[in-house]
């Protein structure tokens, strides 16, 4: 070693890693469809890079994953299709609601049954979520997951969900 090089290897790597990097907190999100944004203000920031049908998506499947999350898959039988018919229409109802709260017109709201609508969607919100790994910790819990039944469910505790309420103009 030469005289006064920096050392960044062994002991003083993990003390200067241990002084220099910004601890990841926890946050409660807060999803505020009325002004478009899905925030953090724990570590002080808005998830950014979605787009309104991206932002309705996370926020539906956010406030779905108390009664088991949403599940798109198919059955195999053809007695349970109309049963499967009736929940993708309501699922594709709900998600018009969300869709119109973030500006969008209900009629023109992405078909989230279509997997090759859908799982763009769920790409971009996985990607832009993960680039929030640093400021968050348990980032996973943040992000969209799929269950071995196929139900999808952002698996966030509920107490750091916030969800904006635009007739009470308060959040829960």
């Amino acid at each position: 070693e030469e005289q006064g090089q920096f050392l960044y290897h062994g002991f003083y790597k993990q003390l200067f890693d241990m002084y220099s990097i910004r601890q990841s907190d926890t946050s409660t999100l807060v999803v505020d469809p009325y002004k478009g944004k899905i925030m953090l203000p724990e570590v002080g920031c808005e998830i950014e890079g979605m787009r309104r049908k991206e932002k309705a998506l996370y926020a539906m499947i956010l406030s779905q994953t108390t009664s088991g999350g949403i599940n798109f898959n198919q059955p195999k039988s053809a007695a349970r299709m109309k049963a499967y018919n009736e929940r993708m229409l309501n699922v594709k109802m709900i998600y018009g609601k969300w869709y119109s709260l973030f500006g969008g017109e209900r009629k023109t709201a992405p078909d989230i049954e279509n997997p090759e609508i859908r799982n763009p969607m769920m790409s971009n919100i996985r990607k832009q979520i993960n680039k929030l790994s640093s400021r968050l910790k348990n980032i996973d819990d943040y992000n969209i997951r799929k269950d071995c039944d196929g139900n999808y469910t952002v698996p966030l505790d509920n107490k750091l969900v916030q969800l904006k309420h635009w007739e009470e103009n308060t959040i829960t």
